[in-house]
């Protein structure tokens, strides 16, 4: 009997522990949860749910703005217009109608800023940031106000713009979550001329490249890079409304290469997140030779480079010869801008592209030969 009471109370103790963990399956247990619980911080990032969200709301803001836009050029005549050309009409408040206040990036000669106060800024019929008056449209106006930006600020870029050439408009917004920003994002693919803002509207080429860069530069892995192009009578110095330096220059503005005549090509290797080099070919001057050293530059470059071309002086002449433009629309230059027969003298043009992948930006300046606003800053 004893014996069975024994075997009865062993029988016990083992089920005790079968139902208790012991440390070395606690620490196994915890380091788990802290290894999961990591994971999960990784993959949910708050901060970039928060960049997310506030860039669909800018999605969503502009779609509306567009939308009702659309449909008041719709209406047709008889309505009092879409606003001012070579004006950039900005969802920024402030007291000067110019906004003068806000270090809004410097825009090339001709073209001016528009802002209204905090008190309109809101406003359908034509008073606030955005000039078209919605309260015309039979029913009125299908927005109760307009939406800005949800940062809205000067310092980062992120607010919204609103330009117009009479006839057709462009809405832009910057965005912010990586996501959503550079070659094959809602951004690079909403068919506009910046593959880090979000373009819409009837005509998504006629904002002024330096108000949509909006002085921001170019992100690549998270290095910002800034570029200056210019025609040769733009400088301040040569009578101009640009700035008397050019070239290529890193987040601080530091110079990284001073471009000379023509095009100027640099070499940004993501997989270093550098500028690895940097060279200068007269296709102006010496286009037997420049020419096919360009083409060869470009069609050694790998998968991991990014390619800053920039034009100083003039671009024009011989840029389309010894394969050069057959070389150039194979990167991803355009034959609506890199072709096209008003590309002017003394001009100033930008493509950044990545070989077989597309092109991030590809702007043009130059309204006449020699123009002496033909500068791009980005």
């Amino acid at each position: 009997m004893r014996n069975i009471f024994r075997l009865a109370s062993l029988a016990r103790n083992k089920a005790v522990n079968r139902d208790s963990f012991t440390l070395i399956e606690l620490i196994i247990t915890i380091s788990i949860i802290g290894i999961l619980a990591a994971t999960v911080v990784v993959v949910v990032n708050p901060a970039q749910l928060l960049e997310q969200g506030r860039d669909g709301r800018r999605i969503s803001d502009l779609n509306s703005i567009n939308q009702a836009i659309s449909t008041y050029v719709y209406q047709g005549p008889g309505l009092s217009g879409l606003g001012s050309s070579d004006t950039v009409y900005v969802s920024l408040p402030d007291t000067t109608s110019t906004c003068s206040n806000l270090n809004l990036p410097t825009l090339p000669g001709g073209w001016s800023y528009h802002c209204v106060t905090q008190q309109n800024l809101f406003h359908v019929d034509g008073t606030g940031w955005m000039p078209v008056n919605l309260t015309q449209l039979p029913g009125g106006s299908p927005l109760s106000h307009l939406s800005v930006d949800p940062t809205n600020s000067p310092s980062t870029g992120e607010y919204y713009t609103y330009v117009t050439n009479q006839s057709s408009y462009e809405l832009t917004a910057e965005m912010e979550a990586n996501k959503n920003r550079g070659l094959g994002t809602v951004a690079g693919d909403d068919g506009g001329e910046n593959a880090f803002m979000y373009e819409i509207g009837s005509a998504l080429n006629i904002t002024d490249p330096t108000a949509l860069n909006r002085g921001q530069g170019v992100t690549i892995n998270g290095v910002k890079i800034h570029v200056i192009a210019e025609g040769d009578n733009a400088p301040a110095a040569n009578g101009g409304s640009g700035p008397n330096t050019h070239g290529i220059f890193d987040s601080n503005w530091n110079q990284i290469f001073g471009s000379s005549r023509s095009y100027n090509v640099s070499v940004f290797d993501a997989s270093s997140n550098q500028v690895t080099a940097s060279t200068n070919y007269d296709v102006y001057g010496n286009p037997s030779v420049a020419n096919p050293a360009m083409v060869n530059e470009i069609n050694s470059a790998s998968g991991s480079d990014v390619l800053f071309i920039y034009t100083f002086d003039e671009p024009q002449n011989n840029r389309m010869g010894y394969d050069l433009g057959t070389t150039m629309y194979s990167l991803g230059a355009s034959s609506g801008i890199f072709g096209s027969p008003n590309f002017k003298w003394r001009s100033a043009y930008i493509l950044i592209a990545q070989p077989g992948k597309g092109v991030y930006i590809e702007e043009y300046k130059g309204d006449v030969d020699s123009d002496p606003n033909a500068w791009i800053s980005l």
